[in-house]
């Protein structure tokens, strides 16, 4: 009898522990490692020496709602962002001008960018004015590509008061800094052939400034 009861005890306890044995073993370690893997991938690029590697999250965030990169803003033209040497600083305002020169000394593995340009009639754009700049991304259409293109457009998302920022497209989003609250919304372009690459603004992000 007493080994009956001693074996029910035993078996109840067994029961009891090994649910919530599990329950501990899932909340201490794989919700935490899927989270971290999910703020991870929100970091910068693979590949670009002294800067962590993303690890492949279980469900990939979106980037638009990534919190922004803060590092140190350089100063303008006339300091640590000197004249890129592109072809693109001509006919700027000198708030794109700077913004350009920033952004080139922020991310040198930028290699080209578009400044002032020609846009369809009826298509409302600050190209034409010197007031946008384009930064074209290096092997867009791969993940690390990506991830350097929104590390970009976060980069400038944080310093946009700072920069004169009047709004960023880039990835099919848009994010307006005269409604920052709305966060990074849904882009289509209004012109013709809205599929393209360059019209989805997938290969580079545009930034337009105030003046």
């Amino acid at each position: 009898m007493k080994i009956t009861l001693w074996a029910l005890v035993l078996a109840l306890l067994v029961g009891l522990t090994v649910p919530l044995g599990v329950a501990v073993i899932l909340t201490t370690a794989v919700i935490p490692a899927a989270y971290q893997a999910a703020l991870t991938s929100c970091l910068t690029i693979e590949g670009e020496p002294g800067r962590p590697t993303p690890a492949t999250p279980t469900v990939e965030p979106d980037p638009g709602d990534c919190t922004p990169a803060t590092d140190e803003l350089p100063s303008g033209p006339d300091g640590r962002c000197p004249p890129s040497g592109s072809s693109a600083e001509r006919g700027l305002t000198p708030n794109a001008l700077r913004a350009l020169r920033c952004v080139k000394q922020r991310f040198p593995w930028i290699r080209y960018m578009g400044g002032v340009g020609s846009r369809p009639r009826g298509y409302v754009s600050d190209h034409p004015a010197g007031r946008a700049v384009d930064f074209m991304i290096p092997a867009w259409n791969t993940k690390a590509g990506r991830a350097r293109g929104w590390e970009v457009a976060h980069w400038l998302q944080t310093h946009a008061k700072e920069l004169r920022v009047k709004y960023l497209i880039y990835d099919d989003r848009s994010w307006r800094a005269y409604n920052p609250s709305a966060g990074w919304r849904g882009y289509r372009y209004p012109g013709p052939n809205p599929s393209g690459a360059s019209q989805r603004h997938l290969n580079h992000v545009h930034l337009s400034v105030y003046g």
